[in-house]
């Protein structure tokens, strides 16, 4: 079976017949990633040894340049064989588990759904990498950290702020 190397990671996953963030997340691994459908590029991983066959995508999430270059999006690229890849953008986010109810849920789209939910206790502090967000609190990227006194997030693949209900 073919393995799957992370750079940022000890040792090897077993790939499986799946993506290498499917490989990943089955692993325990805190693999950056949000659509999981290759809409947003928050995957996108550099494919540093071994082949890939990529599954359909957005080209605004790869584009046919960045794929010259060695980039791949993890969840739609299947290892042909033993791989070697490396996410872009340091240590991903750390996987927490939390209480909460589910506040609302908005479909602005027929693609997109915004879940906010009111979380039990106060999230941690954001990692460093997220500090020094725009003003209000709001960032663009696949996590929401709250920047604000409030314990509640919310969280969609577009703009991410933390709100005041």
């Amino acid at each position: 079976m073919a393995k799957i190397r992370i750079r940022q990671c000890a040792g090897a996953v077993e790939a499986g017949r799946g993506t290498i963030l499917e490989a990943a997340l089955r692993a325990g691994l805190p693999y950056p990633h949000s659509c999981r459908s290759g809409a947003c590029g928050a995957c996108k991983t550099r494919l540093h040894e071994g082949e890939v066959t990529m599954g359909p995508h957005d080209p605004a999430a790869l584009t046919a340049t960045e794929r010259r270059r060695g980039l791949i999006l993890a969840c739609r690229a299947r290892p042909r064989g033993d791989v070697e890849v490396e996410w872009l953008g340091g240590a991903a986010a750390p996987v927490l588990r939390l209480r909460g109810r589910v506040h609302s849920l908005e479909s602005p789209n027929p693609e997109v759904r915004i879940l906010r939910v009111e979380t039990d206790s106060r999230l941690p502090s954001p990692p460093a990498s997220t500090q020094g967000c725009a003003s209000g609190g709001c960032r663009r990227g696949p996590t929401a950290w709250p920047t604000g006194p409030t314990s509640r997030c919310w969280n969609s693949t577009s703009a991410l702020c933390p709100t005041a209900w």
